[in-house]
């Protein structure tokens, strides 16, 4: 079911999944992204084991493609768990107007929602990429000074300045920074210098 593009683009592949390997989770969906992140990575050690294996070509001269193996357990080891006594203001920026922006945890739901939201057919333009950066932020911000009309607020993030937007997405940066690692030290087969591999967070290549 994991591996069915359909139902993992609908969000039923994980649905059906979490209901049917860890049931005391109701609502998975409504977890936080990183949190499903951190027990697929659990799932994919206690289906296959330990070790994963990733075929990687490092951009050293001559490099040539070879397979790594990464261990599961030490990915999760590194997760990084978040500060609760740090959250509420983890997820408040102040802008220099002195507008106070909340902002909410992505779920995985906001990410299958952005994901269906995608149209690979439309033609990138300054005004797409435009819209796709306000879709981007707005699906994080709960309210702004307490507005929490979304049509209010995508007028809002039309108008303000473009640095601020970027204190924004600076600040989107700083919810992300705890969670599941997908990052593997390894050591180049060609060069022999200290690489990082990054493990592919896609479910659909994470079991395959």
């Amino acid at each position: 079911m994991i591996r069915t593009p359909d139902l993992l683009f609908s969000g039923e592949a994980v649905n059906k999944v979490f209901s049917r390997c860890m049931p005391q989770i109701l609502k998975p969906l409504d977890l936080l992204a990183k949190d499903v992140d951190f027990l697929l990575i659990v799932l994919r050690k206690v289906t296959y084991g330990d070790e994963m294996e990733l075929i990687y070509t490092h951009d050293c001269k001559d490099a040539e493609e070879h397979s790594y193996v990464v261990n599961l357990a030490e990915l999760i080891r590194k997760s990084i768990r978040i500060n609760p006594t740090s959250v509420e203001n983890i997820y408040k920026e102040t802008l220099p107007n002195d507008q106070i922006v909340e902002l909410r945890p992505t779920t995985y739901g906001n990410i299958i929602k952005m994901l269906q939201s995608f149209d690979p057919k439309r033609t990138i333009t300054p005004e797409v990429e435009e819209q796709n950066l306000i879709e981007t932020v707005m699906s994080i911000i709960e309210s702004v000074d307490g507005i929490t009309d979304q049509d209010k607020i995508s007028e809002w993030l039309k108008v303000i300045k473009s640095k601020w937007i970027n204190q924004l997405k600076g600040a989107i940066e700083k919810t992300s920074d705890w969670g599941p690692s997908f990052t593997a030290d390894k050591k180049c087969k060609d060069c022999k210098k200290n690489i990082k591999i990054e493990v592919p967070a896609n479910p659909i290549s994470f079991f395959s």
